[in-house]
């Protein structure tokens, strides 16, 4: 399925599998549920509010790729190349992001409680109000990050203490 240039709105891809390139698609509030995206390149596409829970995307690549308000409750992206990716206000909750490459990536207000993250590195990312409680942040390598209080990591130091918003 050739997915250049689409306005696929709404669209119900649930336990699809889709290989190659997607590129300038809309598939904002889409139904990806159990979709299979492994080794897949998105750029430039549009998955605003979309369900992509349990969704298979790792070892893929997504550059300019708009998740805000989506849904990756236990999706995987491990091994995954991020760059320029909004998740603001997503749901990540259980997500696994290990051993992902995080560039110029948004979490900003994100649900990434229990998420796996082991591994990652995070590059000019920001955290700023995200929940992190739970997750997995053993070997993460950190530069120029925001971290979940506001506060920026000064070169490839860590949020160590500035990862808890209840305080």
């Amino acid at each position: 399925m050739e997915l250049w240039q689409k306005k696929l709105r709404c669209v119900n891809l649930e336990g699809s599998e889709l290989t190659g390139s997607v590129s300038e698609a809309n598939l904002s509030r889409g139904n990806l549920f159990g979709a299979r995206l492994a080794d897949v390149s998105l750029q430039s596409v549009d998955l605003r509010d979309a369900d992509l829970r349990r969704a298979q995307l790792s070892s893929g690549t997504l550059a300019e790729v708009d998740l805000r308000g989506a849904d990756l409750g236990r999706a995987v992206l491990d091994k995954s190349l991020l760059t320029n990716v909004s998740f603001e206000g997503a749901r990540l909750r259980g997500a696994m992001l290990r051993s992902v490459s995080l560039t110029n990536v948004d979490f900003g207000d994100a649900d990434l409680r229990d998420a796996d993250l082991a591994g990652a590195a995070l590059s000019g990312t920001t955290l700023r109000g995200a929940r992190l409680d739970g997750a997995d942040l053993s070997d993460t390598s950190w530069e120029n990050v925001v971290c979940p209080d506001g506060t920026k990591s000064v070169g490839k130091r860590s949020c160590a203490g500035h990862l808890d918003l209840s305080s």
